[in-house]
């Protein structure tokens, strides 16, 4: 007989052990629900204003909502021709890095036809206001000649102005290759 009570114990206690653990684990499972679902909130929220600000012509809106579009990020579906819609009123502005965005995308074909030609006017008009990635990327189309003649020197000089501004593939480029 003290061997089925001492059984029964064993069993009961491991039942209540069992709903503690659920219990705790159902709690954790609930905070962290409610941490991501008040993320979400903040996250429509923040998303709802950039497309507020971009209705009203804000550009660096404009070019924020045509990436979310372009990658369907920030509660906004991937949309292609939306991210595009979006872009072409940033760059209509002058802002320069949607122009970056614009040359990108054309060089790419990303979305839009390939077009060196557009690509490269898109960089060079955000260069010129020092877009660095525009610059880095004016880099490698005169290293590699797309869309423009190879031109080693001008390659180094964009480099250059983008490795001043930090930037990573610039930076790279001068540890990979002769000094100038």
């Amino acid at each position: 007989m003290d061997i089925l009570v001492i059984f029964g114990v064993i069993i009961l206690s491991a039942v209540v052990i069992e709903y503690f653990i659920k219990k705790e684990r159902s709690k954790k499972l609930k905070d962290e629900t409610a941490k991501i679902t008040d993320q979400l909130k903040e996250l429509h929220e923040r998303c709802k204003e950039t497309m507020i600000r971009a209705e009203q012509g804000d550009a660096k809106s404009q070019l924020s909502i045509s990436i979310n579009y372009r990658y369907g990020s920030s509660g906004l579906n991937q949309n292609n021709m939306e991210a595009i819609k979006w872009l072409r009123k940033s760059v209509e502005q002058g802002y320069a890095p949607a122009e970056t965005e614009l040359g990108e995308r054309y060089m790419e074909g990303d979305g839009l036809l390939q077009d060196y030609n557009e690509g490269i006017k898109w960089l060079q008009k955000a260069a010129a206001q020092g877009d660095a990635r525009a610059q880095y990327y004016l880099g490698k189309a005169y290293e590699e000649g797309k869309g423009v003649v190879i031109d080693y020197n001008e390659a180094v000089g964009m480099y250059k102005k983008a490795a001043e501004q930090g930037v990573p593939g610039a930076l790279e480029w001068f540890k990979n290759h002769d000094k100038h």
